[in-house]
């Protein structure tokens, strides 16, 4: 299984493929819809990758003041054993040639069993903000 980057031009062609890949990730978090993911990889603001009906990734290279990332913002599949060395031997060639110094994943706990060449360096909180009165 061969993880393919998708360039813009070619995201309307696979996007009813790769969006029900996507979904459950979607559903999982309050930051973007399926929609707006979709228009963020056709502006370029995301780099939208897949192996055909298996899994797709969407990253974002991350320019810092000191060093540049290269996010993973979201994955959605099946079979992770069969695909995630190849995925992730693919997305760290291509950050390395765009000078990345670091290949990061914001997720789930269960990315922590999944990837154990990644190392936890800090737990994500959020705090909703929806409907919280201030006090002035």
């Amino acid at each position: 299984m061969r993880l393919q980057f998708v360039p813009v031009w070619d995201v309307p062609i696979v996007w009813d493929e790769v969006a029900p890949l996507l979904a459950k990730a979607v559903a999982k978090q309050t930051a973007m819809s399926l929609e707006s993911l979709r228009e963020d990889c056709l502006r370029g603001k995301f780099w939208l990758w897949h192996i055909p009906g298996v899994v797709a990734f969407v990253t974002e290279i991350q320019q810092f003041p000191i060093e540049r990332i290269e996010m993973i913002v979201l994955c959605g599949g099946e079979n992770l054993e069969a695909w995630m060395e190849e995925a992730d031997a693919t997305l760290t060639r291509h950050a390395k040639h765009f000078g990345c110094t670091a290949l990061m994943i914001v997720g789930r706990q269960g990315w922590a069993r999944a990837a154990p060449e990644y190392k936890a360096v800090a737990t994500v909180m959020r705090k909703e903000l929806r409907g919280v009165e201030t006090e002035r």
